[in-house]
């Protein structure tokens, strides 16, 4: 076995105080030795930052290179695009301050190969683990879904550098620019290619998951951005419309409940989608 390629690891934050040093453990405690990290905060006040500092000790006594930038952006997909430009890696995972990788050897089982992966692939992308609550489900990676839903976590997907110097998130989507990134990369014919393990734990409680409404209306938008629907459908448009209203009324009930009694709800309808890690 060999290693053979540099991955950079982005982490962006904001008020993550609470979460952040989970996320960095687990970056810390990767077995796959070419890796260096890049934490990139938009201005927390929260202490956040303070954590960060106080882990770049045991990043340098580990010889992994790590920067920290502190700088405003316009949200999580703007940051992701200014990270990106400080990575040196061949290939950048996002793994955001409410994440960890899997294992400790989630890289490993994805680059710690002798066999060298073709130039032609872009994106690999495997599974992750989706945790909501005490509960855990198996989120499977799933090219055939693109053209309906984003068809992997995007957690668990490694970007080619190049592909992403050239193709940055659209920052005029404030939920589901990672879907519409993979979407234009499957339509210019990008090779993908699949890893059938876990990556990394993503934890409910991100945008896409709070903001249902914003969710779904964006998702519609960018489908019609690609030819997959057509604005003038009105059954479509119809059924895009109850999805949205539907949307609403989960997200109001999912505020008003209880967490702990909001995922045993979540729970039902995850168990016929997903099967269940834990």
């Amino acid at each position: 076995m060999s290693e053979k390629y540099l991955i950079s690891i982005v982490t962006v934050s904001f008020q993550a105080v609470k979460t952040i040093e989970d996320t960095m453990k687990s970056v810390l405690g990767q077995t796959y030795g070419l890796i260096e990290y890049i934490v990139k905060d938009g201005g927390s006040t929260d202490g956040t930052n303070k954590i960060v500092d106080l882990y770049r000790k045991k990043f340098e006594e580990r010889g992994i290179p790590f920067q920290h930038i502190i700088s405003k952006d316009l949200g999580v997909y703007d940051a992701m695009n200014i990270a990106s430009n400080y990575c040196s890696g061949e290939w950048i995972i996002f793994l955001n301050a409410d994440d960890t990788f899997y294992k400790n050897n989630s890289i490993n089982r994805v680059f710690d190969t002798s066999e060298t992966i073709s130039e032609k692939v872009q994106i690999i992308y495997g599974n992750a683990d989706f945790q909501d609550g005490k509960y855990h489900y198996l989120w499977e990676g799933d090219l055939a879904k693109i053209e309906r839903e984003c068809p992997f976590c995007h957690q668990a997907v490694f970007v080619r550098k190049s592909w992403l110097k050239k193709h940055s998130f659209d920052n005029t989507l404030k939920i589901t620019a990672d879907y519409n990134f993979f979407l234009e990369a499957y339509y210019s014919n990008v090779e993908f290619q699949k890893n059938d393990t876990i990556i990394a734990t993503f934890h409910r409680g991100g945008l896409s998951c709070r903001d249902l409404v914003q969710d779904r209306m964006e998702r519609r938008r960018i489908r019609i951005r690609y030819g997959i629907i057509k604005q003038e459908d009105i059954g479509k448009k119809i059924r895009d419309y109850i999805a949205v209203g539907r949307a609403f009324c989960e997200q109001l009930l999912f505020f008003l409940l209880p967490e702990g009694m909001a995922a045993r709800i979540r729970r039902i309808s995850k168990k016929r989608r997903m099967k269940i890690l834990k």
